[in-house]
């Protein structure tokens, strides 16, 4: 076997074994067995990703993002080439949290500011 053969052949091997315990890498807002289950109104930052994703609440509501990861993450309003300024909360490293109340109904995005393709979205109704 080549190089680059053993290299797919490997990719297959983790890529089955990832299926069968259960992990889709295509399915982002569900936790992976072992990950901790957002509460209610809270965010759980873990694997490089937002979850859930989007997150439906109501005006007053304070939603806590609470940091999983070993690394810094940010929950950052708007879009990574167009910041809002609306929040901008700070989890520095793994067991930290932040928190933002939406007073106002809208639809508002956000992204990590160090890894711009975590995204989510926050809608708040009336």
């Amino acid at each position: 076997m080549t190089i680059p053969t053993r290299l797919l052949a490997l990719g297959a091997t983790l890529t089955l074994g990832l299926a069968a315990c259960g992990q889709d890498p295509t399915t982002p807002d569900q936790a992976a067995p072992g990950e901790q289950q957002p509460a209610g109104d809270e965010v759980v930052v873990e694997g490089f990703r937002f979850s859930p994703q989007q997150l439906e609440v109501t005006t007053g509501t304070t939603v806590v993002w609470r940091n999983n990861d070993g690394i810094n993450h940010t929950a950052t309003a708007g879009q990574p080439d167009a910041v809002d300024g609306n929040f901008d909360v700070e989890m520095p490293e793994a067991g930290t949290s932040g928190e933002h109340t939406f007073d106002e109904p809208g639809t508002y995005a956000y992204f990590c500011r160090f890894h711009e393709s975590m995204t989510g979205e926050i809608i708040v109704t009336g």
